[in-house]
């Protein structure tokens, strides 16, 4: 695309947006732009109903659509590919003020959109679990083993946002009783499939200092400060069975 074109879009989906732009002062006389904004704008909506499906069921979608809208109009979308649109809508419903009553829903709003992120990432293979056969145990610690693009985690230290989003994305039935505490989600593709799972505190904090370049030794470390009780071996077993860690 060139320059000029850009700038050309962008002078008119600013204007789309009612921001004055003299350049195209010409169009502000027609009467389609009104109707092609709230087609814009609706176009928008649509998406986030689309990329945040649990929030939209636990909300409503009346709710959800005028909460989406005051995102639409105060966010308007960065690529021309509506399938990643939404990454500050989160921190927006967190500060929406009728949605205060509802302190739970931003943080399920942030586990759609790392499902968004995991359907959208490149395609990697998974460590090869035979390799580390070969590697002697006293030389494992010391190595760094990075999570793959399309694995990505999340922990809460109050809410119960996996159970809150699991049955809602999953249309599971709806569980007796909700534990008030805090929980965290690991979410993989593998397969063309997006699987997901409860994690634990320290198990949050063993694959964010895998993914910051720790060792295994140092993210062992790290992960039992913040959660003593974790049991390492069937932790990182399972990590490995679920496919997260990179081919090296």
């Amino acid at each position: 695309m060139s320059t000029h074109l850009s700038r050309y879009h962008e002078a008119f989906i600013g204007l789309l947006y009612g921001e004055a732009r003299p350049e195209l002062s010409h169009f502000q006389t027609q009467s389609g732009l009104a109707v092609y904004r709230n087609g814009v704008i609706k176009a928008c909506v649509d998406a986030l109903e689309a990329n945040f499906p649990c929030v939209s069921q636990l909300t409503g979608s009346d709710f959800f659509r005028e909460m989406a809208r005051g995102y639409a109009l105060e966010q308007p979308p960065r690529e021309g590919e509506l399938i990643r649109y939404g990454d500050a809508f989160p921190a927006f419903i967190a500060a929406y003020p009728p949605a205060r009553e509802l302190p739970y829903l931003s943080a399920v709003a942030e586990l759609d959109r790392l499902w968004l992120e995991v359907f959208c990432a490149e395609s990697s293979a998974p460590l090869d679990v035979h390799t580390l056969t070969n590697i002697p145990p006293e030389t494992l610690g010391p190595r760094s083993l990075p999570p793959r693009d399309s694995v990505r985690w999340y922990w809460h230290a109050t809410l119960p946002v996996f159970t809150l989003w699991a049955f809602n994305r999953y249309q599971t039935v709806t569980p007796e009783t909700i534990h008030w505490q805090g929980e965290g989600a690991l979410l993989v593709r593998r397969q063309q499939q997006i699987f997901a799972e409860p994690l634990s505190q320290g198990g949050a904090v063993f694959l964010t200092a895998c993914r910051q370049g720790a060792t295994l030794d140092q993210a062992s470390e790290q992960a039992l400060i913040a959660e003593p009780t974790l049991a390492l071996g069937p932790f990182f077993r399972n990590l490995l069975r679920c496919g997260v860690f990179a081919a090296s």
